[in-house]
């Protein structure tokens, strides 16, 4: 996968849709290639709690990344915001000419549960290379 990373700016998580370029978790492909799955790392912070996300990589993917079937997402969205809430949206503003995709799937009737998943790339020597995942979900 860390063919995919951009070389120079390493790939930021963030958990909640505002990118946060002080608190995000930003990983060099060579932090990202010696991720294991015993360390716990803080992540950011809980929305609504304030508490510390303090987990593995793989928790954090179960987490705030891969949380549900995002290849059989209703809807796909190119540069364009499909879910928002009462967050701010900043990653156009932060990402430099990026191409972001969203997978979003919306919430089950009566429930307003939805969560998508962004991928931000940015151009890297004719490539485009992945420089954040940003998760997006309904919070209280």
């Amino acid at each position: 996968m860390t063919e995919y990373v951009h070389p120079e700016k390493g790939l930021r998580f963030t958990p909640y849709t505002t990118v946060d370029t002080a608190k995000d978790v930003v990983f060099s492909i060579e932090e990202l290639k010696k991720f294991t799955t015993e360390d716990e790392l803080l992540w950011g912070t809980y929305d609504g709690k304030g508490d510390d996300i303090i987990l593995t990589p793989g928790e954090y993917y179960e987490e705030f990344v891969y949380t549900k079937d995002f290849l059989s997402a209703d809807q796909i969205g190119y540069n364009e915001v499909l879910s928002s809430g009462n967050m701010i949206e900043n990653q156009f503003e932060v990402y430099k000419n990026p191409i972001i995709v969203e997978y979003y799937i919306p919430g089950e009737e009566f429930e307003n549960a939805w969560q998508s998943l962004r991928l931000v790339f940015e151009e890297y020597e004719g490539d485009w290379k992945l420089v954040g995942i940003i998760h997006n979900e309904w919070t209280i």
